[in-house]
């Protein structure tokens, strides 16, 4: 056995990962299942830890001696680890922030035009940073990046991350599939070589062709999460190509064999590998196809069950808890792997009911790690305990304390504690999430742990640890950011998610749901598709609960129970500050005075001198921040004040630039293409230059010029650009600007010029030395770049100068009156703006031009645009929100003056509506009715009103809407619901005898039914009363047993059981007669699913066109709750019915 001896726990030997798992390989093959057999187990090298009970730290952070990756260690009065980062309660928000924004600078790979996360498993540190080319672990890194930008997507509003996950998937698509002719068709491949472009297969652990089956079924899940999101049919088709061979080639397992194999060879299905335990994933995969109704789920969940069984009876039961990590060649079930045990125990933790011993196994699995990965010896010789953190170790192959690892167990830490409020775990969750952002440094750059040679790989370190984290907000929305609105967590996948300061919006994508969010405001409004959720107690059902967390924040959670938009809101006005905006003479500030801005909201002011003055200062809180011309607030929180001064200038005119003869000449443009060259000057004066002059060669061309300002030393924002000028002679040429230009004294610009003429011929006269000179790489000419990137440079000092022609000339417009809005906040459809400018040529001579700026809630018209008329025009709307509006007042040289507005549009009570419109309703029964009201553009409004109700007889109606018909028959009667002066109305009628939900009429043709066919109907309620009965029509009798059901409907779909019906054994021909276990409200205008179940064949009486029926076959026993899976739909209209007699 010597050739284990060195790996053996306890052996604080170092290797780095390739070198390790090529030796391990040698040794499992050498040792078979010795190596971890019931005689062996690694708690027998157990390092035991006296666990020390968490207490309330009484003093503040203490800065230790020790360094734990890339920072030194904080710890709290207990000595137990806190985060590096400050504020300590930001240091969870920083950490994913900075992970994802790194991952966005990663560079290609060599020789590539792809990011280096796409061909090689991790990276080495350094400037640049390098690949690690030891293999792809593809199969890894698709499913982890698209989770945490699922999660950080939902938590932000910000695709970014989301956006880099479902372009490595769509490379997936396009290179990483096996042939459809292959024994496993259509199927992800899980790994490559390093550097590989085609995704076929690695030849580190395996061959080319294998595929590893559970990190496929993972892959697939990413795919039909993006289809969720993007709605984009290539990666639903992708996933349901996965999920039918899974169902396809399912076993039912054993001891020593998982339901699939570990690795086949995907184009001979020969079986290279018996045994994993890790398919958490394959089962969530199984549960999105199932719930989202796709045409094979009955076939889904016949596999599902199988999985499910296997799960339960070995792997939960024995601890084979085993995976190889893509890279590991294993056969048998000895590797365990943490990462397999958590994937396990994450999903229980989020579908509870999968596992009838859920919490005490929960328990069990995080006792497990502890046993077997924490408080053991490992090869870097680490202890599993560091300042109260448990480290865990990655897999037996690979026995390193390992960051993600560590946050993988602090998330399960998190989720008990959610379940049983026991503060242990809350506490070793703290520490454990504490420990893992120290692997960070603070620019984002990550490491696996905390030693040098785990690695950079960037499936563990940018997807699989920090999605963890999301787990940890859920069970403690404190760890989320003080005073910032955040969707914590979600299970199902969420898309078109927005935040504003008193608001959260998305649309929920899965009809049963719960959404956990940390709130800088209270809740007061949450509604689902516009019908607003009750406030409770538990999430027993539908509805939400709120619980304050200080400081005006609140933790809430969502239960739904529908696919839709869920709109969170405050409901009432929105929390405000105000900005005081003031101007000196000589300039403005738009907008000005007194500006009311949302709590965390932002706004931005604009700074214009006028004609004769410059910008000399702007104050904000009393700080100059300089001569700029625009300021934004962000995240308003207080009263701020801005104030902007201005100076008058020199009006005998001047320059910017060099206007000398120049000693040479520089080419601008080459066969390559046309470069944008710039060169940098500081302004001497302040002016509002109009021209720029440029002494360029002759050509049969174009060329252009541009003003940029300055940025770190190079060109950035283009602030004006000039007129063409066309086929130039040789020397000074002019280049009218579009509008006057200000620039400021001590301040650097750059003067470009741009051609477009691809030869040696395009040049401009110039020094070699005095300036500096940048260009860009070779563009196609047409638009100025904004910003604009350079990428080389020299000193040469261009002959290109912007010129003031100073009192001479023409003077910009000024603004006479800033703009207004009458009315403002708008409760109508249009709003009357007027401003008014002067110009040294009158007047009469300017235009005024309308535009909206940023992102408006919906298009505006113009009564008056672009004329001098338009200094006074009406705005009209088409939907409510927020607007910004900017004028843009030009005289008859080009230049202008501008002034901006902000405008609300509220959502005015215009009219409501009450459904049903029309109903009939049986005496002594009940039928809710249901106000919709909508704003002057027909929008549903955002915060519904509250109703009047009140009927005109027949009944008696609540406050809720319901109402109760009397014992006479009678109507129809007038239901009026009435808010704000507007009121709605429907009809109502008032029945007596029998009414019934279905067809009682018996059907000519026969729907012929097989042994436990379930089928079900689709009809509609046209009365509202209480049914006592079901009935069905059969054609001929039957020796076995039958029972019926009511569902609810689902978008046209079986949804949830309802009610159900006593069994009838050995039922006769025609009609049958089946009690209901109790009455049931049938509500008008309702959709309901009847159903019909036997245990042998039988034939209902039907016709076969006019109705919407769907069947699924399921050994008959206990109503599948919901109906999902079924088949259809197909037109019989069964004769079934229910009544109420």
């Amino acid at each position: 056995m010597s050739i284990f001896k060195s790996f053996l726990p306890g052996k604080a030997q170092v290797f780095g990962r390739r070198t390790f798992l090529k030796h391990v390989a040698v040794t499992y093959t050498a040792l078979g299942t010795y190596l971890l057999n019931t005689r062996f187990s690694l708690a027998a090298a157990l390092v035991t830890t006296p666990e020390t009970l968490p207490e309330i730290a009484a003093q503040s952070a203490v800065q230790t001696t020790d360094v734990l990756r890339y920072h030194t260690v904080i710890v709290d009065g207990n000595n137990e680890i806190l985060p590096w980062y400050t504020p300590i309660e930001n240091a969870y928000d920083h950490y994913l922030d900075q992970l994802w924004t790194w991952l966005s600078t990663v560079p290609n790979g060599p020789s590539s035009s792809l990011p280096m996360y796409y061909l090689y498993c991790g990276f080495q540190p350094g400037n640049p940073i390098t690949p690690d080319s030891y293999e792809n672990d593809w199969g890894e890194r698709i499913p982890n990046f698209v989770e945490f930008g699922r999660l950080y997507y939902a938590y932000t509003g910000n695709m970014a991350p989301l956006n880099i996950a479902k372009n490595l998937a769509d490379y997936a698509l396009a290179h990483g599939m096996t042939p459809s002719n292959y024994a496993w068709p259509n199927f992800p491949y899980s790994a490559a070589n390093g550097g590989a472009t085609e995704i076929n297969g690695d030849n580190v652990a395996w061959n080319q062709n294998d595929i590893l089956i559970d990190h496929g079924s993972e892959i697939g899940v990413s795919f039909y999460t993006l289809y969720l999101v993007y709605g984009t049919s290539a990666y639903r088709t992708a996933a349901i190509n996965v999920v039918d061979t899974l169902a396809g080639k399912i076993q039912p397992g054993s001891a020593t064999n998982s339901p699939w194999p570990y690795v086949v060879n995907a184009s001979t299905g020969a079986v290279r590998s018996r045994y994993t335990s890790n398919f958490a994933g394959a089962l969530t995969l199984f549960d999105l196809l199932i719930e989202h109704g796709e045409p094979k789920a009955a076939a889904y969940t016949t596999a599902r069950q199988t999985l499910k069984n296997w799960i339960l009876q070995y792997p939960m039961q024995n601890g084979n808890w085993v995976d190889g990590h893509s890279d590991v060649f294993i056969d048998g079930n000895t590797n365990w792997s943490n990462t397999t045990k958590s994937n396990m125990n994450l999903y229980l933790l989020d579908n509870p009911d999968f596992d009838p011993n859920f919490r005490t196994d929960v328990l069990r699995l995080l006792q497990w790690t502890e046993i077997n990965m924490v408080n053991v010896n490992t090869n870097d010789g680490l202890s599993g305990q560091y300042y109260g953190a448990s480290v865990v170790a990655e897999q037996f192959a690979y026995m390193m304390r390992m960051g993600y690892q560590t946050s993988r167990q602090a998330a399960e830490y998190a989720g008990y504690y959610a379940v049983t409020g026991d503060q242990t775990y809350k506490d070793k969750a703290y520490r454990g999430f504490n420990y893992s952002t120290y692997m960070m440094q603070s620019n984002g750059e990550s490491s696996d742990g905390p030693t040098d040679n785990v690695g950079y790989w960037w499936s563990d370190v940018y997807g699989e640890g920090p999605r963890m984290f999301f787990y940890g907000f859920k069970a403690v929305p404190e760890w989320a950011p003080p005073r910032e609105n955040h969707i914590l967590y979600s299970k199902t996948v969420l898309k078109n998610v927005a935040y504003a300061s008193a608001s959260v919006r998305y649309t929920a994508t899965d009809d049963q749901g719960t959404e956990y969010l940390r709130l800088a405001f209270l809740p007061n409004v949450v509604t689902v598709n516009g019908e607003a959720l009750s406030l409770v107690i538990d999430l027993n059902a539908e509805g939400y609960t709120v619980r304050e967390l200080g400081n005006g924040d609140y933790a809430v959670a969502l239960k739904r129970a529908r696919i839709g938009d869920v709109v969170i809101s405050s409901g009432g006005v929105p929390i405000t500050f105000t900005i005081a905006a003031t101007a000196g003479t000589g300039g403005t500030i738009t907008p000005s005075g007194n500006i009311v801005v949302n709590q965390q909201g932002n706004q931005t002011f604009s700074i214009a001198a006028n004609s004769g003055y410059a910008i000399a200062d702007v104050n904000v809180d009393g700080v100059s921040v300089g001569a700029v011309t625009s300021y934004t607030f962000t995240d308003v929180t207080v009263n701020h004040m801005i104030a902007a001064s201005f100076s008058a200038i020199n009006n005998t005119g001047g320059i910017i630039g060099y206007n000398g003869p120049g000693t040479t000449t520089d080419n601008i443009s080459d066969a390559s293409g046309c470069y944008i060259n710039a060169t940098r000057f500081l302004a001497t004066a302040n002016l509002n230059v109009t021209t720029i002059k440029a002494k360029i060669l002759g050509i049969t061309g174009r060329y252009k010029c541009a003003i940029y300002s300055d940025s770190g030393g190079s060109p950035w924002t283009l602030l004006k650009e000039s007129t063409e000028v066309t086929n130039p002679t040789t020397g000074w040429q002019t280049f009218a600007l579009s509008s006057a230009q200000n620039i400021q004294n001590g301040t650097y610009y750059w003067l470009a010029i741009w051609s477009n003429v691809r030869s040696a011929s395009a040049g401009i006269y110039c020094d070699r030395s005095g300036a500096t000179t940048r260009w860009t790489n070779a563009l196609t000419y047409g638009t100025w770049p904004n910003p604009v990137t350079t990428v080389r440079g020299n000193s040469y000092r261009f002959c290109i100068y912007a010129e003031d022609l100073g009192s001479s000339s023409n003077s910009p417009p000024t603004l006479a009156t800033v703009v207004s809005a009458n009315p403002n906040p708008v409760t109508g459809t249009s709003t009357s703006l007027s401003v008014l400018g002067g110009d040294d040529g009158g007047e009469a001579n300017l235009s005024y031009t309308w535009a909206t700026t940023g992102t408006p809630p919906a298009s505006v018209t113009f009564s008056a645009n672009g004329t001098n008329a338009a200094k006074n025009t009406i705005a009209t709307f088409t939907k409510a929100g927020s607007y910004s509006f900017q004028v843009t007042i030009k005289d008859q040289g080009n230049l202008t003056a501008i002034s901006s507005v902000s405008i609300t549009v509220n959502q005015t009570l215009t009219t409501i509506s009450v459904s049903p419109a029309s109903a009939s309703v049986a005496a002594g029964a009940t039928l809710q009715f249901t106000g919709t009201a909508k704003d002057q553009f027909t929008d549903n409004l955002i915060v519904p009103p509250t109703f009047t109700w009140n009927v005109s007889g027949g009944g008696v109606i609540n406050t809720s809407g319901v109402f109760t018909a009397g014992s006479a028959a009678g109507g129809p009667f007038s239901v009026t619901a009435t808010s704000g002066g507007k009121s709605g109305t429907a009809n109502i009628s008032v029945t007596t005898g029998t009414n019934i939900l279905g067809n009682n009429l018996v059907g000519a043709g026969n729907d012929v039914s097989g042994r436990n066919d379930l089928n079900c109907g689709r009809f509609r309620a046209t009365a509202s009363f209480t049914a006592n009965n079901m009935r069905i029509n059969l054609a001929s009798a039957l020796t076995g047993r039958m029972k019926l059901a009511i569902y609810a409907d689902n978008n046209g779909s079986p949804g949830a059981l309802l009610m159900t019906t006593n069994e009838v054994i050995n039922p006769s021909s025609g009609w049958v007669t089946f009690n209901l276990t109790s009455g049931y409200a049938v509500t008008s205008g309702s959709y309901y699913w009847l159903a019909v179940w036997a245990n042998v064949n039988y034939t209902p009486k039907c016709q076969t066109t006019g109705g919407t029926a769907r069947y699924i076959t399921r050994t008959y026993g206990a109503w599948p709750n919901p109906l999902s899976g079924t088949l259809g739909p197909y037109s019989n209209n069964e004769s079934i019915y229910v009544s109420n007699g």
